[in-house]
């Protein structure tokens, strides 16, 4: 069985290529360490307020919130 641990280049990259199906082809199990699901998370929350996405202080600090706990 391959596994491989990604960090959260390939799979930014591979996202939006709307290509991330081929790490699966390659691997039979894909691990992602939290810190990599957090930073991942923590742009992807970011870029959309950013992004022009509305958002209120309480929501936004609740997300942050929740994206700690992971």
């Amino acid at each position: 069985m391959k596994t491989a641990v990604v960090n959260s280049t390939p799979l930014i990259y591979l996202s939006k290529a709307s290509a991330i199906h081929l790490l699966y082809l390659l691997y039979n199990e894909i691990l992602i360490p939290k810190a990599v699901y957090y930073d991942i998370a923590l742009k992807l929350l970011n870029k959309l307020v950013l992004g022009g996405f509305r958002i209120s202080l309480e929501v936004y600090l609740k997300a942050l919130d929740e994206i700690e706990k992971l």
